[in-house]
């Protein structure tokens, strides 16, 4: 992470060009005080830098822990990152429309392929999924909401197959009404 602070990514937040550096932990990484430390430790690395987590293990927003999780995210300004994956797949986060920075908002869509989340063998396969128009229509009003509470609002595409993300994001821009 050290040489990150030096490199293209200084040259870019100088050049006011890093939004942020996003941290994505898998869904192995539970809410236990173990991967809070780590969590921790990655933030303080990235100071000064603004720092976006997108938590993909269930328990970090489940009854016990939903509130504490994002009253955290508030207290110490990261971004939380709204995870947009299938429904119905068990130890993975679902879509939590929160916004923990009033500067910036992500809202990170994995697709919607619930047989290949977890028994594909590449990522592209993992999030190989072709959200619909009807899809996207339905995303637009929560993300609408979100930016409506935030300064910017940055929505990322992760179903990396083929060219599925960048058709998915000029449909989605179109949906919101939203110019280069």
């Amino acid at each position: 992470m050290g040489a990150l602070l030096c490199g293209p990514a200084a040259t870019a937040r100088v050049a006011g060009k890093l939004g942020a550096v996003l941290f994505q932990f898998p869904n192995w990484i539970t809410a236990v005080p173990k991967a809070m430390r780590h969590v921790e430790h990655c933030a303080e690395r990235m100071h000064p830098f603004v720092t976006a987590f997108e938590f993909r293990h269930e328990s970090r927003f489940s009854d016990k822990h939903r509130e504490s999780t994002l009253a955290m995210e508030r207290e110490r300004g990261f971004v939380h990152v709204i995870v947009g994956a299938p429904e119905g797949v068990t130890k993975r986060a679902h879509s939590v429309w929160e916004a923990t920075s009033p500067e910036l908002a992500i809202v990170r869509l994995h697709g919607r392929n619930a047989s290949t989340l977890s028994g594909a063998e590449s990522a592209a396969e993992r999030f190989n999924h072709d959200y619909s128009d009807d899809d996207l229509r339905e995303l637009a009003p929560p993300i609408e909401d979100i930016a409506g509470r935030t300064a910017r609002t940055h929505v990322l595409f992760n179903n990396c197959y083929r060219d599925i993300a960048r058709r998915n994001a000029v449909t989605m821009m179109g949906v919101l009404q939203v110019t280069r």
